[in-house]
């Protein structure tokens, strides 16, 4: 869990958490790869006016894959996503935030389920 910071992170790896693997808010962060594993809830989490880039993802076992809230944005260049109910969400959790954006570019999803609020936006491409 990491607030208000603007850092750079060659390699993330978290497996086993309780709650969400990796979370992000109120700042400018970026992943060169993020490898996230049985996690107790999102695999990645980007709130409250956030930016997130990350060049590869890979995730397996979490409840969902990946979330935008709250103004944030969230892009992923290339990477996969399995044995995950809920690949991808994008939604306005509080008030004083607007939607969410999530980028992805070349990022399979084994179930290809998603949620995106209205006013909020999942931009794909493969």
């Amino acid at each position: 869990d990491i607030d208000f910071s603007d850092v750079h992170m060659d390699l993330v790896e978290v497996h086993k958490a309780g709650n969400d693997c990796f979370d992000v808010s109120a700042g400018n962060y970026s992943v060169g790869t993020l490898i996230a594993s049985k996690c107790g809830d999102k695999a990645v989490s980007v709130g409250e006016g956030s930016t997130l880039e990350i060049q590869y993802i890979k995730i397996s076992n979490a409840v969902t894959g990946l979330v935008a809230k709250d103004s944030s944005q969230l892009v992923v260049e290339s990477g996969s996503i399995n044995d995950v109910p809920l690949c991808f969400s994008a939604y306005r959790k509080k008030q004083e935030f607007g939607g969410a954006i999530i980028i992805l570019r070349d990022v399979s999803c084994e179930i290809n389920e998603f949620a995106i609020q209205e006013g909020s936006v999942l931009e794909r491409t493969l």
